[in-house]
């Protein structure tokens, strides 16, 4: 059997922009309808930082494409599990709810961080408003879930332990990381400080199949999902 040939920069361009951003106008979604939008915006995130992964690699600086790669990847779940069953749009409703009521929280209790939000008028309001929120969304079967745990629904647990595991890596600032992308050794084994240094073919390798993938198996979901006839071209 003849050797797959590397997936390359021009088509990742040519699936971003001769597919993607072209196909995503005839999914006919509900304005009306939460969890399309929701939805949507989780499609288009993984869209967009895919094209950025490609201008990083185009000047050279791809190993900052790391941090977006896992971006994706995140987002990447959330639209299997919206599509799997509209109620974890309730888990992301819980996220947002938590948030806000937290920083709104830290102001009031004199945060300096977020002490703008804490001296609103209306702070109290919007604190018991996404207290009453948490609770309809609690009721409603939202919790908050984590990607471990997401992994384990969708049956990715290992991709969470090893893919996840080395994206994380490289945007968590491990020493490995910091090492290798800083510092570089010259012919003679000298070490040499490093800004920017040129990405390896095997990382701008790692991003690009990361990136297509993560791409075309998102587009395939979401058409099929909206039956719009355009998932079998992302197969």
């Amino acid at each position: 059997m003849a050797q797959e040939s590397p997936l390359t920069l021009a088509q990742l361009a040519a699936l971003l922009e001769g597919k993607c951003i072209q196909d995503v106008r005839a999914i006919p979604y509900a304005a009306e309808k939460p969890h399309d939008l929701v939805l949507l915006s989780l499609y288009l995130t993984i869209v967009e930082n895919a094209h950025a992964i490609g201008t990083l690699i185009k000047a050279q600086k791809g190993r900052q494409g790391y941090p977006l790669l896992r971006s994706m990847w995140e987002a990447s779940l959330d639209v299997e599990l919206l599509i799997k069953d509209e109620d974890h749009l309730n888990n992301l409703k819980h996220v947002h709810a938590s948030f806000w009521l937290k920083q709104l929280r830290a102001g009031r209790d004199g945060n300096p961080f977020v002490q703008r939000l804490g001296s609103l008028p209306d702070a109290d309001t919007h604190i018991s408003r996404y207290e009453d929120e948490l609770q309809q969304i609690r009721a409603a079967g939202g919790r908050k879930t984590t990607i471990a745990q997401k992994c384990e629904r969708l049956g990715r647990s290992a991709e969470y332990d090893t893919v996840y595991a080395m994206m994380s890596n490289y945007g968590h600032n491990s020493l490995q990381a910091l090492i290798s992308n800083h510092f570089e050794k010259d012919e003679n084994n000298a070490i040499h400080l490093a800004i920017f240094a040129e990405t390896p073919e095997d990382d701008v390798q790692l991003l690009l199949d990361g990136a297509i993938n993560i791409v075309k198996n998102s587009s395939r979901l979401v058409h099929l999902h909206f039956n719009t006839g355009r998932h079998t071209s992302y197969e």
